[in-house]
């Protein structure tokens, strides 16, 4: 493989084709060549482009992760790798022809939920402005490694497709260069090309070589011919000509041209048509006859000399006596042999001009015609030798000679020297030979049609395609039960749209027809394009129809997946917003009035997603899309249209069944639930009728404001059943949250009440004590079961639970303002707690009160990591760490009011 073949990549088709995966998937990529450089990317993250790649320092980061990506192993399927930068990054190795020449990039995302405070002291070290750093750190997506190699299954039929274009472009690229040498190859024959205008298109070294000659002038591509013609009688025979050829008509001349050099040409001047068989040019081939009209002259001289001797011309006329001696031959004998009519005649024939091999054989036949019963050959050929040494074929036609007495005294023979013929013959044989190992070992199924349509001939290649044997193909019709072609939805297609009745129809070529042959024998189908040309005769009728086809199943699967990708929604396998928009438009007719859009939204998805990560919300969304699909009728169109948002098309409908399939899909609804929250949708619908001029968007419009009713009216109470349902899972799945949770809570009351707050207040922060930790949900079992030290990494994911109760409080209105209380309970009273460093008082009281229960709490329970701590030892902590971590106030209040104990500073 030459080292610029990736020059070859169409990248503005595969650019398109990137784009598109980018937009159907969410998934960004890029083309790395194999020193890291950025040759194509699409829907890059912010993050990298404003902030990494922007950066000097981090840049360098990203330099080695492109690098790091594009040298690895070529063994690879794919290579994932996390960028120092804290993005994962994965590449797909793009190999032509066993040479890796580049990767298909994708990355950009994290396989679980960002260490915010990384991030945060990025920003700080890199300067980057914090909050706009943080706003794009949260567009980077979550993805999990089943997503990740759904998405490298794509990549890779994406970077076949890549090779695939890249290897017709490099085919296309030798065959451009076959042409031109091919063109360039014939020393003797002129060859060009003009546009309608004169202008050169193309011309050869030898037609730039002849106008130097014989008008001498240097001709350019794009110049006008008539510019460097100096004779005016040759631009007006050389233009009539032209405009023969432009009117359509191919025509060929002999005439002569040129001013300082005037030599004879004979011409063909032939049309050049566009792929809509528009003529846009010419071409003319022309070859200097000078020497063939010279030879045509010198042989009509011969002709006629030969003509007054023996009144034959062309042919070897001998006369050989009983010797077989030779006693007469013509000048054509002569020439043939290469010798002078006296160095011929009295020599004899058999020892002087047969090979070896036949002189025997052929003195005995010629012996045995002396004898009167014997047979006479009148008609033979045979091979004889000239001067040169060289075998003539010549083909004899022979006569006895007899003198008055009607005895014979020699043969006459006349001789023609088909040498050139036989060697064209054997030629031919030949030719015809290739051509047969050629059609039978081509890859294109070729048949022939008598203008009946039965079948002539066929190569072996049409047999596999069609899945027939010989005997079931020929002298069949088209009208054979043995065909069975569909179209590309697999159904079967008229007689009439059978390529050999297309062609017969409309007496023209056919291009590129597609269709499926369905095998009788194995049920099997294979795609197939088709192109066919009829063959006239003399009276314009057709004479015979040839029909090839190549095998293009791969290519039609390719083409499928691609636009199955392009219809669907990769995460629920429903339909997409892209054919949503183009499937209500088609039927958006009178036909299928009533037609109604219907709208759902999932209630309380985010909950789930800040709860228990995004790959359970997207098993939320794939319920949510079996609900809904279970829920409509056969013909309605279910789609997911964005993140939370689904869509259906439902034609012919009427509201009474409209309000059945509202019913089904609550019922169904409450059937399911994920990690014990129930599953809820808002739904809204609107019906177009006849008479309606509502456009998509005026619909849609409608169908989301009764959504959105039916969301706010329901919305309150689905969050906050799913936070409590988000609780019960925690403490059903951890008894020692459990109990943690209902003694932080009780504690907590009992300081409110010491503080003597109102009872509201005493119910919020006794609440708050309860779900202070409710974030723990997202933390991985493997780390809250730890039995040992956690591991620096480890401790930054657990300290993401309190930002992750506050996403998940937030979210529900019954608990908003708890959601303050739980993300501050772990700041301490100096500012260095987490995650905001907040100091003093500027941390909320309640978080402040949980602080010191929580820390209290779990240091006399029993823990896997820990021993238990005695409640007086628990104590003399507390007194401790009072005015570092915990507010001295309040801690004083926890030790000797709530807890009955001394406080004493050891």
């Amino acid at each position: 493989m030459k080292p610029n073949v990736i020059n070859f990549i169409d990248f503005n088709r595969v650019n398109t084709l990137l784009e598109g995966f980018n937009k159907s998937t969410g998934f960004v990529t890029a083309i790395l060549d194999l020193e890291g450089n950025v040759l194509s990317k699409s829907g890059w993250r912010s993050i990298c482009t404003n902030f990494h790649r922007v950066n000097p320092k981090t840049n360098r980061n990203c330099i080695i992760s492109d690098t790091k990506l594009s040298t690895t192993k070529k063994d690879n399927d794919y290579n994932i790798y996390k960028c120092h930068n804290g993005l994962y990054d994965v590449s797909v190795p793009i190999m032509i022809d066993d040479e890796h020449i580049a990767n298909l990039f994708t990355g950009q995302f994290f396989f679980e939920e960002p260490n915010i405070s990384f991030f945060q002291e990025q920003a700080k070290k890199y300067g980057f402005e914090e909050q706009s750093y943080i706003k794009a750190l949260k567009e980077v997506p979550i993805v999990t490694e089943s997503q990740v190699k759904d998405i490298i299954k794509y990549l890779l039929n994406i970077t076949h497709i890549i090779i695939d274009l890249t290897i017709d472009k490099i085919e296309q690229e030798n065959s451009r260069i076959l042409l031109e040498s091919s063109l360039e190859s014939p020393i003797d024959i002129l060859i060009l090309a003009i546009d309608k205008d004169y202008n050169y298109l193309y011309f050869n070294q030898t037609h730039k070589a002849s106008m130097k000659i014989s008008y001498n002038a240097d001709v350019e591509v794009g110049k006008c011919i008539f510019d460097y013609m100096t004779s005016k009688d040759d631009i007006l025979r050389i233009k009539e000509n032209y405009d023969k050829a432009l009117s359509g008509v191919s025509h060929t001349t002999l005439e002569q041209y040129g001013n300082l050099d005037v030599r004879p040409y004979e011409t063909v001047f032939n049309p050049i048509k566009d792929k809509n068989e528009n003529i846009i040019g010419v071409t003319a081939y022309a070859r200097d006859v000078s020497k063939r009209i010279r030879s045509e002259k010198a042989l009509e001289k011969s002709k006629n000399l030969a003509q007054e001797y023996l009144d034959i011309a062309g042919v070897m006329i001998i006369v050989l006596d009983k010797n077989g001696v030779v006693t007469l031959i013509n000048k054509k004998g002569c020439e043939i042999i290469g010798l002078n009519e006296s160095d011929i005649v009295g020599k004899n024939w058999f020892d002087n001009y047969l090979p070896k091999d036949v002189v025997q054989s052929s003195k005995e036949q010629f012996d045995n015609m002396w004898k009167n019963d014997h047979p006479f050959a009148k008609e033979y050929e045979s091979t004889i030798l000239n001067a040169h040494g060289e075998e003539r074929y010549i083909s004899w036609h022979n006569s006895i000679l007899y003198d008055s007495n009607k005895n014979i005294i020699g043969v006459l023979s006349s001789g023609e020297d088909i040498t050139e013929i036989s060697i064209t013959n054997e030629k031919l044989k030949e030719s015809e030979k290739r051509y047969r190992e050629l059609i039978n070992n081509t890859k294109a199924g070729i048949m022939i049609h008598a203008s009946d349509t039965s079948i002539m001939s066929f190569n072996k290649r049409a047999q596999k395609l069609l899945g027939l044997t010989s005997d079931e193909l020929t002298g069949k019709t088209a009208a054979s039960s043995n065909f069975h072609f569909v179209n590309s939805d697999y159904n079967k297609i008229k007689y009439e749209d059978y390529p050999v009745n297309i062609i017969i129809q409309n007496r023209s070529t056919l291009k590129n027809y597609i269709l499926g042959i369905k095998h009788i024998h194995d049920d099997k189908v294979i795609w197939v394009s088709v192109n066919g040309v009829p063959l006239f005769n003399d009276d314009g009728s057709i004479k015979e129809i040839v029909i090839s086809f190549i095998d293009i199943s791969d290519e039609k699967i390719k083409q499928d997946e691609i636009t199955y990708l392009s219809n669907h929604d990769f995460l629920t396998d429903l339909y997409n917003r892209r054919f949503f928009v183009e499937k209500y438009s088609e039927l958006d007719k009178l036909t299928y009035y009533p037609l109604a859009i219907m709208m759902a939204d999932v209630n309380g998805l985010k909950i789930i997603n800040d709860a228990f990560g995004h790959d359970v919300g997207d098993i939320a969304l794939q319920k949510v899309a079996q609900i809904l699909e279970k829920s409509c009728r056969k013909q309605d169109i279910v789609c997911r249209i964005g993140g939370d948002e689904f869509a259906i098309i439902l034609p012919n409908i009427t509201e009474e069944e409209l309000e059945k399939i509202n019913e089904s899909i609550r019922i169904e609804s409450k059937k399911d639930n994920v990690e014990n929250v129930t599953l809820s949708l808002a739904t809204g619908h609107e019906i177009k009728i006849p008479g309606s001029k509502e456009s998509l968007d005026e619909i849609l419009k409608a169908a989301e404001n009764h959504m959105y009713r039916h969301k706010l009216s329901e919305g309150v109470s689905i969050r906050n059943n799913a936070i409590k349902a988000i609780l019960k899972t925690l403490t059903n799945k951890y008894q020692e949250e459990r109990i943690h949770s209902a003694k932080v809570s009780q504690l907590c009351k009992r300081i409110g009440e010491e503080l003597e707050l109102k009872e509201e207040e005493i119910k919020e922060l006794e609440l708050a004590g309860m779900y202070h930790d409710i974030g723990k949900i997202s933390i991985p079992d493997a780390i809250l079961n730890k039995p040992g030290k956690l591991t620096q990494e480890e401790y930054n994911i657990i300290k993401t639970h309190s930002e992750i109760s506050y996403q998940i409080l937030r979210a529900a209105d019954e608990y908003s303002d708890l959601a303050i209380h739980a993300l501050y309970h772990h700041e301490r009273w100096d500012g260095l707690g987490y995650p905001s460093r907040k100091k003093g008082e500027d941390i909320p009281l309640f978080s402040r009160i949980i602080c010191i229960v929580d820390a209290f709490e779990a240091m006399t329970a029993e823990r896997v990591y820990k021993e238990k701590m005695s409640e007086e030892a628990a104590v003399k902590e507390i007194i401790r760490c009072s005015g570092t971590q915990f507010d001295e106030r309040l801690a004083r209040i926890f030790v000797e009011k709530v807890l009955m104990k001394e406080w004493i500073i050891s």
